[in-house]
């Protein structure tokens, strides 16, 4: 028993088996299913029995010392995410390949510098020749709004410049009958 645990936190088997598999899997509803009796249960059931287990405060405990030595094995730091990204946002074809009167000619990869050779997502012989594929940059770019945030959403302001509120909902009066209009 971990000398940090109380009395009453012991797991059970099932739950211990249930914490090993939720760190193979990383899904709730799969740990459930390997770990407990699931025959005659709806997938429904399933969920809400997986997510209840995976609240309980001494399986979240356990699943992190379970973590631990994996945080140290496959430890990465946001600057390295960062340095990735940024290799690939700022790759350039041209720094691979030269195109010169009809012929593609890649260059030679010795003269990469580290961060070009981080742009390279795969490089395959095929019948064609030799297939160069660079990592995507939309998505990267995607993933560097997230980490700095700019994917947030943009509050609107509600007064305008003279600081007058500005309505946030406007009613709409449907009339179903038309007044005879009369010159007067």
């Amino acid at each position: 028993m971990n000398p940090k645990r109380k009395k009453g936190d012991e797991l059970t088997l099932k739950e211990e088996k249930f914490c090993q598999e939720y760190i193979k899997t990383g899904n709730c509803t799969e740990a459930y299913k390997a770990s407990y009796d699931c025959e005659n249960v709806t997938d429904e059931s399933i969920n809400q029995l997986a997510y209840r287990t995976y609240q309980k405060v001494k399986i979240r405990l356990r699943i992190k010392e379970l973590m631990k030595p994996l945080d140290k094995k496959f430890r990465i730091e946001l600057t390295d995410i960062q340095k990735q990204l940024d290799a690939i946002i700022n790759s350039d074809i041209r720094d691979y390949v030269s195109f010169k009167n009809g012929v593609i000619k890649i260059k030679n990869f010795d003269e990469l510098t580290d961060q070009q050779a981080l742009a390279i997502e795969k490089i395959k012989y095929t019948q064609a020749g030799i297939e160069l594929c660079l990592h995507g940059k939309s998505w990267s770019i995607d993933r560097i709004c997230k980490l700095m945030g700019y994917d947030k959403p943009i509050k609107v302001a509600e007064t305008d410049t003279e600081g007058n509120n500005i309505p946030t909902s406007v009613t709409v009066e449907i009339v179903t009958t038309r007044e005879k209009a009369t010159d007067e």
